[in-house]
């Protein structure tokens, strides 16, 4: 069968049955066996497949490596040798134990936050915060953790602030030149601006993830599966 024939065959398989989803689900039994029966490049369901089904968990949930810590993978690479037996018998423990750890984390993290952007930070502080994800590392710690997402939130907001301290310098040059009337923004209301703004993206991505609900998540951990047989089923 074509790759196409088994990415379909994957998907209806996966969404056409009836039984509600629970920690023990047949859909994974059905997916694997519908991978194995019908992909042109089978393949056994054994430990080496699960250290590739646990790398991609967290390459798929945390590719930036910005809510597990290392930490984290290193006491869950302690159970990846049973995701085989979990996916062969259709159960979930594993994936269900790292995405609580995920939300737990969106539960400790977005308040902290958020409450950070209530108030004008210090522009005289000097921090330094690294935007290349190239070779990025899981942060060590909780602690450290926290550390990064107040870097990272403190870039998010001097970013736009820099930018719209930009867009006001360039109104400033147009307006010498315009017999219209433009109105130039204090950096108080810029600095509110983009404080505001990075407070509604941060909420609006942590949203995005808590409105995930179980079927989403089987499909995430079902992609996460079919894709170790090739990047194209799903």
């Amino acid at each position: 069968m074509s790759i196409t024939g088994a990415t379909l065959s994957v998907v209806a398989l996966v969404f056409c049955g009836n039984s509600p989803f629970s920690n023990e689900d047949p859909v994974l039994r059905r997916l694997v066996f519908t991978l194995n029966s019908q992909h042109y490049h089978p393949r056994e369901i054994n430990d080496e497949f699960a250290a590739q089904v646990f790398e991609n968990i967290f390459d798929n949930l945390d590719g930036n490596k910005q809510f597990f810590t290392q930490e984290d993978v290193n006491q869950f690479s302690k159970s990846k040798n049973r995701i085989d037996d979990e996916i062969n018998a259709g159960q979930l423990t594993f994936f269900d134990s790292v995405w609580s750890t995920l939300m737990q984390r969106l539960d400790k993290i977005e308040p902290e936050i958020l409450s950070n952007l209530e108030r004008p930070l210090d522009y005289d502080k000097h921090v330094q915060f690294e935007v290349s994800i190239e070779n990025k590392s899981y942060q060590k710690d909780i602690n450290a953790l926290m550390d990064y997402w107040h870097r990272w939130t403190r870039y998010q907001v001097v970013d736009r602030l820099y930018r719209k301290q930009k867009q006001q310098k360039d109104l400033e040059k147009s307006k010498k030149d315009s017999a219209t009337e433009i109105k130039i923004l204090p950096f108080d209301t810029l600095e509110l601006k983009a404080r505001n703004e990075t407070k509604k993206f941060v909420q609006s991505w942590f949203k995005r993830w808590r409105k995930m609900d179980r079927q989403d998540q089987i499909s995430f951990y079902g992609n996460t599966i079919s894709e170790i047989f090739d990047p194209h089923t799903n």
